[in-house]
């Protein structure tokens, strides 16, 4: 399989790959602030985020976790405020 059959429709932006395509977004455009502002003041996000991390440095011997499907990064900036090198793929 070579990659360069997948990525040759795809612009490079600061090491990020975009379609060239264009389509219509249909998130709200404060979507996101909604979702920190929610999941800041959750008990549930941040206790789920707790086990999360607690769980990632008990388990994890590697020197990057990868966060595959993190959204807004949420659980992704929880890992790296405790150290854990982490890369975020949505």
């Amino acid at each position: 399989m070579d990659l360069d059959n997948y990525t040759a429709q795809l612009i490079e932006k600061d090491g990020i790959l975009f379609s060239n395509e264009e389509s219509k977004i249909s998130y709200p455009e404060k979507g996101n602030e909604e979702c920190f502002q929610i999941e800041e003041e959750s008990f549930w996000f941040n206790h789920r985020n707790n086990c999360i991390v607690k769980s990632v440095i008990m388990n994890s011997p590697y020197s990057y976790f990868f966060d595959i499907g993190g959204g807004n990064g949420f659980v992704a900036k929880s890992l790296q405020d405790k150290g854990i090198s982490t890369i975020l793929v949505e």
